[in-house]
């Protein structure tokens, strides 16, 4: 087997519903670049129409969110507090830094924007989405 047939089915397996190849691909070539980061434990892919931003699981300060993600987190409680539906603490996400990027350069509903699937950089395995995201971007 080749290594395009592996890139290939490999970009093919990290594939999620709605969300083209090349933000797959993008997602992919910024996992292993962040690979050797212990602080990087999830990497996710977002896009609305042709805008595709990459983002990574980290702590946000509640001044660099923007205004749309600020409500909906803080809908859900305090942002950094941990709720008891879900171990992460909320606004720690890739989904939300990702999704940030997007909403800083172009203002969209929250549920318009598609994301790859997320990949744990270290194994390169797929991470479920928890139900802080879901409960945001629904």
């Amino acid at each position: 087997m080749g290594c395009k047939t592996f890139e290939k089915r490999k970009h093919e397996r990290l594939a999620a519903k709605g969300c083209s190849q090349s933000l797959t691909i993008k997602v992919i070539k910024y996992a292993l670049k962040c690979r050797q980061d212990r602080n990087v434990s999830t990497v996710i892919g977002a896009e609305y129409n042709k805008i595709k931003k990459t983002g990574e699981n980290k702590g946000y300060k509640r001044s660099k969110l923007h205004p749309l993600l600020i409500k909906r987190l803080t809908s859900l409680g305090p942002i950094g507090k941990i709720r008891p539906e879900c171990p992460f603490p909320i606004g720690n996400c890739a989904e939300v830094d990702a999704s940030n990027k997007i909403l800083h350069s172009k203002k969209i509903a929250l549920n318009k924007i598609v994301f790859s699937e997320a990949i744990r950089p270290r194994t390169m395995e797929k991470q479920p989405t928890c139900k802080n995201c879901i409960d945001t971007f629904k």
